[in-house]
C-alpha cells in the first residue's frame, strides 16, 4: 500500500539550501525536486543523526564520528574507541552509538564514556541502525533481520517484530513512524511502531547504511560513493528512484528525467568536460551518476567535469499510471539503440515520440552553442555500463552531432567510451566462427552464419531495417563516419556470467557473453575497416571486474580513458615499412602497441615527437593482430 500523505516534504518545487545543490531548471525545465549532496568525510560513512542545527556521521572503517554542518564541513570529530561504529543517535547532548554488539552512550562534546549495554539480540548481533522516540531507542540488526524497541536508559527490549526487508539499515523516527531503509531491497519502508508496513518508496542509492530526517528530508549515506545525501520520496508510480531534474523535450509537451552535477544553465568557467553517463537496464541514473561523480573525485576531476546522467524508462518500471508528460519507451530494449519513445498507442499513450539520441543531440547542442555557459569546454564524453554501452555504441554510430553541431564549437573534442555492452552494431553480415575461436591466441575468423535467424542484421544487431533516427543518415551514412570516431571499448575480463545478457539468437550469433563478444566485436571492426581504424578505435580491459558499473567507471582504465582526453588520429598512412602518423591530444610521449590476442600489448616504437616509425610489423602483419596508439606508459 502506497500512502504519500504519510510524509509531506518541505516543497517539490525548486528550493534554496545549503546543501551542494545539482539540481536547477535546465533551459525549458518545469520543476525540480529536491536531491541534494556532498562527499562523506570518511570512507565508509554509516550512522547518521541530527542535534537540530548540524548531521553526525559515524564511518565505519576509520572509527571516527564527525559532527557536520549543513554543507558537510567537519565542525568536531573523535574517535570511537570500541570497535567499528554503525548506528547513531541524539539528544540532549548525548550521542548513542552502535557498535556490532553494543550500544555506547557518549558525551557529543568530546565522545567521552557515559554508559553502554550489550544488543537486544542475544544470539548472533550485527547492530546497523538507530532512531530515538519518546521513551524508546530503536535498534536494527541485520543478523536476525528485527527491530527492536528499547529502553533508552538500560537497554531492556520493550517490543521486537520483523523488519520489512532481509537487510534492514538505518532508522529514523518522525510524524510518529517508525522508517527504515532495507540495501536488499533498495527501499525506505514507513512502518507503524508494531512493525506493520504502511508504505515503501525507491531510494537513490544501492549500498545505503545510515538514515535522518534533517531540514525537513531524509538523508541517506552510502558506503560504496562515499555520498551523504537528502532525497525526495514524493514518486508513487515508478519501482525505480526517479532522478530529480525534468528536461523538456522539444514542444514542451513531454519531459525526461535527469540528474547533473551543476545546474545547467548557470555560466561556469571551470567545467573543461562534460560527461554523459548511460544507466543500464537498471534504470538508475542517480546510482551511475554517483559512480562517476566518485571517479571524477578520483582522477582530481570533479570542481572540472559536468556529469549528466539520463533516465529511461522502460514500461515496466512503473508500478502505477505514470505522470502524463513523463517520456518512456515500451520497447525497453530499443531505447538504448536509440528507438522512438512511447506514443500515442502504447500503454501509456503519449502524443509526441522521440528517440533518446534526439533529445541527447538536443541538449548537447544547447550546452556546446551557447560559449558563455562554460568557455573552457573541452572534452565531451559520452559513456555508459552494460545498456549505457549499448546506448554509446550505437550513438557513436548513428549520431551527426559531432559532424554538424561540434564543428561550431572549435577546440571541443568528442569521444565515446563503451563500457560491458550486451551486444554492438555491426557493419556487414559475417559473424565469427565458432569452431575456429581462440581467444589467446587471437584466432577471430568471420564467416557468413549457418542458418542464423532471419532478422541476425536488423538494426541493433546490424544495419538493416533502421529505425527512425538512423534512418536519416542510412546504412552507407553510418558506415562510413563511424571509424573516425574516438571510441574506446572497456571490458571487465570477469564479465563473463550471463546475468542481464541478450542471449536471444540474433545476440548469440555475437560470442556467448559480454567479454568474448568485446574481443569479437573489436576483431570485426578491423575486419571490416582495415587496420587503421584500430588507432581511433581502442580496446583495453579492466582485470578482475564483472558486470560492474562502479568498478569499470571507477578502475583505473575507467579514471584514464572518461577524464583523460584520448589521441586522436588525424593521418595514417603506410608505405612500405614506414608508418605515418599525426595525432592530437593525449599526455606525454606516445607509444605504437601491438598485440596478437588483445590482452598483451607491446611497444612497437615511441613516439615522443616525430610521426615516423618503421614499422615492417604493421606493413607485413597476419590478419588477426591489432594496433593502437597509446599514451605512455599503456595500462
Amino acid at each position: 500500500m502506497i500512502r504519500p500523505e504519510i510524509f509531506k516534504p518541505v516543497s517539490r518545487y525548486c528550493r534554496q539550501t545549503v546543501f551542494a545543490v545539482f539540481v536547477l531548471c535546465l533551459f525549458a525545465a518545469r520543476h525540480v525536486l529536491a536531491f541534494q549532496y556532498f562527499d562523506s568525510p570518511g570512507t565508509y560513512p554509516h550512522g547518521l543523526a541530527t542535534d537540530g542545527t548540524n548531521l553526525w556521521n559515524a564511518d565505519y572503517t576509520a572509527e571516527m564520528i564527525y559532527q557536520l554542518n549543513p554543507t558537510g564541513a567537519v565542525l568536531n570529530s573523535f574517535p570511537f574507541t570500541y570497535g567499528n561504529p554503525r548506528g547513531l543517535a541524539y539528544t540532549n547532548g548525548i550521542l548513542f552509538v552502535a557498535s556490532g554488539t553494543h550500544i555506547y552512550q557518549l558525551n557529543a562534546a568530546n565522545g567521552s564514556y557515559i554508559t553502554d549495554y550489550a544488543s537486544p539480540n542475544t544470539g548472533s548481533p550485527n547492530q546497523e541502525g538507530l532512531a530515538l522516540s519518546p521513551g524508546r531507542l530503536w535498534v536494527s540488526d541485520l543478523n536476525s533481520a528485527k527491530i527492536y524497541g528499547i529502553n533508552p536508559t538500560n537497554g531492556q527490549t520493550i517490543v521486537s517484530f520483523s523488519a520489512p526487508g532481509s537487510s534492514p539499515r538505518g532508522l529514523a523516527f518522525y510524524n510518529g513512524y517508525l522508517w527504515n531503509i532495507d540495501s536488499g531491497a533498495d527501499l525506505l519502508y514507513c512502518l507503524t511502531t508494531n512493525g506493520s508496513v504502511e508504505a515503501s518508496y525507491p531510494i537513490p542509492f544501492l549500498n545505503p547504511r545510515g538514515l535522518v530526517l534533517f531540514n525537513g528530508s531524509f538523508v541517506l549515506d552510502d558506503t560504496q560513493v562515499d555520498l551523504i545525501a537528502s532525497f525526495d520520496i514524493t514518486n508513487t508510480y515508478s519501482s525505480i528512484y526517479v532522478a530529480p531534474s525534468q528536461y523538456s523535450c522539444p514542444g514542451n509537451l513531454l519531459w525526461l528525467p535527469y540528474i547533473s552535477s551543476q545546474p545547467l544553465n548557470q555560466t561556469n568557467a571551470a567545467i573543461k568536460r562534460i560527461l554523459f553517463y548511460q544507466h543500464g537496464v537498471d534504470d538508475d541514473p542517480v546510482q551511475y551518476f554517483a559512480d562517476a561523480h566518485f571517479a571524477a573525485r578520483s582522477a582530481g576531476k570533479v570542481n572540472e567535469t559536468l556529469i549528466i546522467s539520463l533516465q529511461l524508462f522502460g514500461v515496466s518500471d512503473f508500478i502505477s499510471t505514470p505522470p502524463t508528460n513523463l517520456i518512456y519507451w515500451d520497447n525497453s530494449d530499443g531505447r538504448f539503440w536509440g528507438t522512438n519513445s512511447a506514443g500515442p498507442s502504447d500503454t501509456y499513450p503519449r502524443g509526441q515520440s522521440f528517440s533518446a539520441y534526439t533529445l541527447l543531440d538536443n541538449m548537447l547542442a544547447q550546452l556546446v552553442t551557447n560559449t558563455a555557459l562554460f568557455p573552457n569546454l573541452q572534452q565531451i564524453v559520452i559513456s555508459g555500463h552494460s545498456g549505457g554501452g549499448q546506448f554509446a555504441n550505437r550513438y557513436a554510430a548513428s549520431s551527426t552531432f559531432e559532424s554538424t553541431v561540434l564543428p561550431q564549437r572549435p577546440g571541443v573534442n568528442i569521444s565515446y567510451v563503451v563500457m560491458n555492452p550486451s551486444t554492438s552494431v555491426y557493419f556487414n553480415r559475417l559473424r565469427y566462427d565458432p569452431t575456429t575461436l581462440n581467444l589467446n591466441t587471437g584466432a577471430i575468423n568471420f564467416i557468413t552464419p549457418v542458418s542464423p535467424p532471419s532478422d541476425y542484421n536488423c538494426y541493433g544487431y546490424g544495419l538493416q531495417s533502421l529505425f527512425t533516427y538512423q534512418s536519416s543518415l542510412g546504412s552507407n551514412g553510418i558506415a562510413a563516419q563511424y571509424p573516425g570516431r574516438k571510441v574506446i571499448y572497456l571490458q571487465g575480463t570477469a564479465d563473463t556470467l550471463t546475468n542481464d545478457l541478450d542471449m536471444s539468437p540474433e545476440a548469440m550469433l555475437d560470442g556467448t557473453n559480454r567479454y568474448q563478444r568485446s574481443f569479437i566485436y573489436y576483431a570485426h571492426l578491423k575486419n571490416y575497416f582495415g587496420t587503421n581504424v584500430l588507432f581511433q578505435h581502442r580496446f583495453a580491459t579492466v582485470a578482475g571486474i564483472g558486470h560492474d558499473a562502479f568498478g569499470m567507471i571507477t578502475s583505473t582504465n575507467g579514471v584514464r580513458y572518461v577524464f583523460q582526453e584520448p589521441l586522436a588520429v588525424n593521418q595514417l598512412s603506410i608505405t612500405g615499412k614506414t608508418a605515418s602518423l599525426q595525432w592530437s591530444g593525449g599526455d606525454g610521449s606516445v607509444n605504437v602497441q601491438y598485440s596478437t590476442n588483445l590482452l598483451n600489448w607491446t611497444n612497437l616504437a615511441a613516439l615522443a615527437t616525430s610521426p615516423t616509425v618503421d614499422t615492417n610489423t604493421l606493413s607485413t602483419t597476419p590478419a588477426m593482430k591489432f594496433y593502437r596508439l597509446q599514451e605512455a606508459p599503456g595500462p
